[in-house]
């Protein structure tokens, strides 16, 4: 007896894609960190990214930094083995408030060592009363004279 196995059509779900990103609140000049994932449709997935500003990228994971604040549309294309496509977009707000946000992504990592500020205040220390001499001395008409403070003054005539 043959038997004969008659193969299952293999369904393939829609296409789907999705993306996040971090920050949530992003500064201009700095890194926004984009997520893509899909589901369904055909491995393997290529990810192209469209920033809004001109500006496009592949990847699953990528980023991106906004030279100029404003409101931007990102979009996510995702494309399978079998030639689905399918587009997502989000709309991203790039923070141009230059008043720091308590949550500053940066911020926290920010760090200078005791070294450099001991060399800062010794600067500053140093640099101070130079700087107020330096300003003392421009408000005066005449030459300053140097002398040895050991010795006497040179006599001045009097007039």
């Amino acid at each position: 007896m043959t038997e004969f196995l008659v193969p299952t059509a293999i369904t393939q779900t829609a296409l789907q894609a999705n993306f996040t990103f971090r920050p949530s609140n992003p500064d201009v000049g700095f890194d926004v960190i984009f997520t893509g994932s899909s589901e369904g449709g055909k491995l393997p997935y290529n990810f192209t990214w469209n920033f809004g500003d001109g500006d496009e990228g592949t990847g699953q994971l990528i980023d991106h930094a906004y030279i100029e604040g404003g409101n931007y549309t990102v979009s996510l294309t995702v494309a399978d083995g079998s030639r689905q496509r399918v587009m997502v977009s989000r709309a991203l707000s790039i923070d141009t408030d230059p008043i720091p946000d308590p949550s500053c992504q940066h911020c926290a990592t920010a760090k200078i060592s005791k070294a450099t500020l001991l060399m800062i205040s010794f600067v500053v220390g140093l640099m101070m009363p130079l700087a107020g001499s330096i300003i003392y001395s421009r408000k005066r008409r005449r030459p300053l004279r140097s002398y040895d403070t050991t010795s006497r003054p040179p006599a001045q005539r009097l007039v």
